[in-house]
């Protein structure tokens, strides 16, 4: 038996005031949803939408947390660009919800930039993820950043017991001079034998290594890493998957695995030629073989993307995994849409089948948004379940065992749900 369960993930404004969340839906209609038989509704949360005069957009970042509350059930964290009628985007924020019944534990807000006449926003939220326990207090922490791209991007380091800050990264100051839009923050293993996980700042074509504990940079890497492959030169220490800019094929873009130790390149692959594909769009680290190392995928637009439409109108998507044992090509195919639209998240999402290779969710953001589950091994479709509006499934995230079958299962954004609300969906998923 494969069990998946979905979670969807929508919530609450937060501006000058912030308004109070809603009460999860215990039994949501889950006529608008196409699910695979055996499929049940767990619940719903809802955020705020054009008619409350608000727009939440709550799922535009998701990540899985651990158990944050000691109630013995893991958690997520769901980030949101908040709004109002107008298209005035204020701070965003975060909120840590309880994986039992979609609570409120923790909420953080963006900076207050609504005076500057642009752009009030700073995409605060977008950005968010899962980090070990650094204050030993024996509860993991989160980071949320901003979107790349507008003024003074930052990153936020927060506690998972009580959310206070236990660090700042912004684009350009501090530890990252001459480094921009840091977006990523990755564990990458005890480097410098301190007993403490050093992590991999990514940021705009660079990633700072930095030491755990001081934040002191140890060395910077050309590229943006991807997640950690193996120990492809046998110096002790893991090395980590990185893509390499420009954007375009024929600007020179590529992946390969870099040395986390000096940062040479010791493996790399050329992608597809600029007339095969335009572009890539995503990129996620997981064991898709079994042989464990972790392995990359990567999907490349077919058509130039010369305007930019959300969604896009493309139709498909070139796809490659790249071995992380040694950067060959392991199996590539042309991803399909079922009609104009773009990806959606990509993610590797661990072993749902129990055949020893990590499976892959892939979102399809067209006029009926979807998430496919496909086999690590052999890409076969395992289950897929549907929604009527076309940003279901933009963040896809696994969580742990939610509804205490000793099964994990997937939390899904679509922060578009409801004018601009968006939802959480709560969904178990069996499938023969």
């Amino acid at each position: 038996m494969l069990l998946i369960a979905l979670l969807l993930v929508l919530q609450t404004p937060a501006g000058s005031p912030p308004a109070a969340p809603k009460a999860a839906e215990p039994v949501p209609t889950a006529s608008e949803l196409e699910l695979p038989p055996g499929a049940r509704v767990l619940y719903a949360i809802d955020g705020h939408g054009l008619d409350e005069q608000r727009i939440d957009h709550l799922g535009k970042g998701l990540t899985a947390l651990g158990d944050m509350n000691g109630d013995g059930t893991p958690d997520f964290l769901a980030g949101s660009v908040s709004g109002v009628p107008g298209l005035t985007q204020e701070r965003g924020f975060a909120e840590v919800r309880s994986g039992k019944d979609g609570a409120v534990l923790l909420r953080v807000d963006g900076l207050d930039r609504s005076t500057k006449e642009a752009f009030g926003g700073d995409g605060f939220g977008i950005r968010v993820g899962a980090l070990p326990d650094l204050d030993g207090d024996g509860v993991g922490e989160f980071f949320v950043g901003g979107e790349p791209g507008i003024e003074a991007p930052y990153l936020k380091v927060y506690s998972g017991k009580g959310a206070a800050v236990l660090r700042v990264f912004t684009s350009g100051e501090g530890q990252l001079q001459g480094l921009y839009d840091p977006y990523d923050l990755r564990p990458i293993g005890d480097l410098d034998g301190d007993g403490r996980d050093d992590f991999a700042l990514v940021c705009d074509s660079k990633t700072c290594v930095l030491a755990g504990g001081s934040w002191k940079p140890l060395r910077v890497l050309d590229g943006e890493c991807v997640g950690r492959s193996g120990d492809f030169d046998g110096d002790g220490a893991r090395d980590v998957f990185c893509r390499f800019q420009g954007w375009r094929p024929a600007e020179g873009c590529s992946a390969g695995i870099v040395s986390i130790q000096n940062g040479r390149v010791l493996a790399k692959t050329k992608f597809p030629d600029a007339g095969s594909v335009q572009r890539w769009s995503w990129a996620s680290a997981g064991d898709a073989n079994g042989d464990g190392f972790l392995d990359a995928v990567f999907f490349f637009y077919d058509s130039p993307r010369t305007t930019w439409t959300s969604p896009a109108k493309e139709r498909r998507f070139l796809a490659q995994i790249v071995s992380g044992k040694d950067a060959t090509v392991l199996r590539e195919w042309w991803e399909e849409l079922e009609t104009e639209g773009d990806l959606g998240d990509v993610r590797f999402v661990g072993d749902l089948d129990g055949d020893g290779c990590d499976e892959l969710a892939i979102g399809h953001a067209t006029g009926q948004g979807s998430v496919s589950i496909l086999s690590g091994k052999d890409g076969k479709r395992l289950v897929r379940v549907a929604s009527k509006g076309w940003s279901f499934g933009v963040r896809v995230a696994r969580l742990g065992d939610v509804d205490g079958d000793g099964c994990g299962e997937l939390a899904i954004g679509e922060h578009e749900h409801g004018k601009c609300a968006g939802r959480v969906w709560v969904i178990s998923l069996r499938n023969p």
